[in-house]
């Protein structure tokens, strides 16, 4: 999830199943695009991994306070 920058519910549930605990090592001053880039790279060379982004509009919910009469409205 770190690698890619999603969270847990965005993943799907076959891949939660197994576990790796995976350490390494990056230098000083290595922004958070880049140790995305190396464990991208380290997840592609030792699980051949891949990933798949899309885009879909889906039905959703925003609760909003309405006001000052502090009334909770579903939009």
């Amino acid at each position: 999830m770190r690698a890619y920058d999603v969270e847990y519910h965005q993943v799907g549930p076959s891949s939660r199943t197994v576990l790796y605990d995976i350490g390494a090592n990056v230098g000083d001053g290595t922004t958070k695009a880049q140790f995305r880039a190396i464990l991208q790279s380290l997840l592609a060379k030792l699980f051949r991994m891949a990933l798949h982004r899309e885009t879909r509009q889906m039905d959703g919910y925003e609760l909003a306070v309405a006001g000052n009469e502090g009334v909770l409205n579903f939009v």
